[in-house]
């Protein structure tokens, strides 16, 4: 399977990674991002990650933050998600020494799916480093509908245009993939909504893949995971309920902030 816009894909993929906290590697990410984002490029982006891969795998030590619980079909359709993908992208672990990746990098060399991988989450380190400015001025200029939980109503100071919100349920999104796809080609087809960011836990790969092969042409999805919570006021990560995050990073991640 070919990837969506591969060419921006093989520019991100060659950005030196020197491990989650190195700014040279998120602005260089970032500014592809930008420029996929403000000249209408579409892309699909997923991950596979530390909630996910354990999910594929049936280890039922893992919790998931937002409270999803493993079912073996919801192990098997993110694995079919990889097996037989759309040309989605797809984020993975950091660094080798987290402990999940083994198990993951045993099963990926076992199944050999044939995805292209970016390391880390290069939207969401730009988050935690106040570096997401340039990434919220693009995405304003753009009709944005964000899927996700029912907090995400509260969103304030990041879109100043039109935008919408498609709810979806804590803990079993997954289970509504196939609906959320559909109501994201709607609202592509019918509203001119452009650009899709996904925070629907494990349900965002499958989302995803259920809706890109429908808008590949007219519209972006992203799996924007915890990145916005804290403008909608649940501060979900143990980072972003630090005061010197809160006081002085996240204001520099808003234009004008």
């Amino acid at each position: 399977m070919i990837p969506c816009a591969p060419e921006h894909l093989a520019r991100i993929q060659a950005v030196p990674f020197g491990g989650c906290d190195d700014k040279t590697w998120i602005a260089g990410c970032l500014a592809v991002y930008v420029e996929m984002i403000e000249n209408r490029v579409h892309f699909a982006q997923a991950a596979y990650r530390d909630a996910e891969f354990p999910w594929i795998l049936g280890d039922l030590t893992v919790g998931h933050p937002n409270g999803e619980v493993w079912e073996p079909a919801l192990g098997e359709q993110l694995a079919d998600t990889l097996l037989e993908p759309v040309g989605q992208w797809c984020l993975y672990f950091s660094g080798k020494n987290e402990p999940r990746r083994p198990a993951a990098d045993a099963w990926l060399a076992e199944h050999r799916p044939p995805v292209q991988w970016i390391p880390d989450r290069p939207l969401a380190r730009a988050n935690e480093q106040g570096m997401l400015a340039p990434f919220v001025a693009a995405i304003r200029k753009r009709r944005v509908c964000v899927v996700g939980p029912r907090h995400m109503r509260g969103l304030k100071g990041v879109f100043t245009s039109q935008w919408c919100h498609l709810p979806v349920p804590d803990g079993t999104a997954w289970k509504e993939a196939a609906t959320l796809g559909r109501k994201i080609q709607v609202l592509a087809e019918t509203a001119g909504f452009d650009l899709f960011l996904i925070a629907a836990g494990s349900g965002a790969a499958l989302t995803i893949h259920r809706a890109w092969p429908e808008v590949k042409e007219r519209a972006t999805l992203i799996d924007i995971g915890a990145t916005l919570d804290p403008y909608a006021g649940v501060f979900s990560r143990n980072l972003y309920r630090t005061s010197e995050w809160r006081k002085h990073v996240m204001p520099k991640n808003l234009p004008n902030g």
